[in-house]
């Protein structure tokens, strides 16, 4: 009886065991931030010191492992990067390896070598930065069109923000060049590729450029192809898939997806000497992908695909729908609290 009494406890334990992923995007300092992608590195240094410390840190393929078993290691927590940029090589790497933490970057693929920014950043760069733009701006592309009249103060070229002073799209704007950004954005997201390009090519010649994307800044440019290999060597960090060019696959035919995900994962095997296990929905909310959408990730080959929703991972959690938790550029007693809180008051 005591025996039967200390395995159901021991069930009733792994039945109610949660675990955590996380999702990050950049480890930078960034003068200007509109999408709070980015994390301070000293505070990403704090934050994965504190997860060493106090929590179990795992790396995406053991929780797979585990989930295919139902069962999840209680209080682990997983950490996964966004988009493929640069920095997740350069700075959240070596804090990564200090730290012992493993991780999961994702990585659309179709951005490396390319020379450019991903799509939000060249509008933060023409919208917000200190190009004069005209009093009219219209758009139209493959039967998409965009068109607002300016204010004045929207006219003229801007200056940075005081880090206090730094706007974000999670606030109301301020002025006609927020207003324009957060318009833009939402106007653009759900595009597919080739008229995300018009677009933007127009918005350039708008701003007075060539219609040829400008070379990315350093502190914006995706992960190299060499960079890329290079993450995936690491003994602690793999790279995983986020389709060829980051377009909100709910909103794209089943054969446009296909090919966004199968060919990125392609690109990536080449570039990896192997399959890469695992996929990222592009933006990942609820309406971004379908369930169609999770059978061809399924069907390619991933053992696993990560959403953008929040929420913990129990032992029936479908690993093709992992929810992950969206960290921001926060102090170590504000992670800690937000850790707490999302493990249901659990330290």
């Amino acid at each position: 009886m005591k025996v039967r009494t200390t395995l159901r406890r021991l069930a009733d334990a792994h039945i109610g065991a949660t675990a955590l992923v996380l999702i990050y995007h950049r480890v930078a300092r960034l003068d200007r931030d509109p999408q709070l992608l980015a994390v301070r590195p000293e505070n990403f240094e704090a934050q994965m010191r504190f997860l060493a410390e106090e929590y179990r840190p795992l790396a995406l393929s053991d929780l797979l492992d585990g989930l295919s078993r139902k069962r999840v290691p209680d209080k682990g927590v997983v950490v996964t990067f966004d988009d493929g940029y640069a920095d997740n090589l350069l700075a959240a790497a070596p804090i990564l390896d200090r730290n012992g933490i493993p991780a999961t970057v994702f990585v659309s693929s179709g951005y490396i070598e390319s020379g450019r920014e991903f799509w939000w950043d060249e509008i933060e760069r023409i919208v917000l930065g200190s190009a004069p733009l005209p009093e009219t701006i219209e758009i139209e592309a493959s039967g998409a069109r965009f068109a607002t009249m300016l204010t004045v103060d929207a006219v003229a070229a801007i200056g940075s923000d005081a880090p206090e002073d730094r706007w974000d799209i999670t606030q109301v704007p301020r002025n006609g060049r927020e207003k324009l950004y957060a318009e833009l954005c939402a106007f653009v997201r759900p595009l597919d590729a080739s008229t995300r390009e018009k677009v933007l090519s127009q918005l350039r010649a708008l701003a007075g450029e060539p219609a040829a994307p400008a070379p990315a800044r350093e502190s914006h440019r995706p992960l190299t192809a060499v960079e890329t290999a290079q993450l995936d060597s690491s003994a602690l960090i793999a790279v995983g898939g986020h389709t060829m060019t980051h377009q909100v696959l709910a909103h794209r035919t089943s054969g446009e997806q296909r090919a966004e995900i199968a060919n990125d994962r392609a690109r990536l095997t080449a570039l990896l000497g192997h399959d890469p296990l695992t996929f990222s929905y592009p933006y990942g909310s609820l309406d971004d992908y379908t369930d169609a959408t999770v059978a061809l990730v399924r069907d390619i080959g991933y053992a696993g695909a990560c959403s953008n929703h929040p929420g913990v991972v129990k032992h029936h959690t479908d690993p093709y729908r992992l929810p992950r938790q969206l960290v921001r550029d926060w102090d170590v007693a504000t992670f800690a609290a937000h850790l707490e809180g999302w493990f249901g008051g659990r330290r």
